[in-house]
């Protein structure tokens, strides 16, 4: 009877090349994420101080809302 260990799990030897692989693609998914939301939040901020101009502020803040939602 043999016992396998899920992948990313550590052996006797430590974590498995299959582990540091998932480590490495979580901690990308996360620069990822990151990276590109906080871009789209200053993004947001610009075009909510800018159309506030000439858009009352809260159709302003209900526009931008929806825009950086999708």
């Amino acid at each position: 009877m043999t016992t396998t260990t899920p992948p990313g799990a550590a052996d006797r030897e430590g974590i498995t090349m299959n582990g540091l692989r998932l480590i490495r693609r979580h901690a990308a998914a996360f620069g990822r994420f990151a990276g590109l939301g906080s871009g789209v939040t200053l993004a947001a901020s610009a075009a909510l101080v800018l159309l506030s101009r000439w858009i009352p502020w809260m159709a302003v803040n209900a526009l931008t809302t929806v825009a950086s939602t999708v």
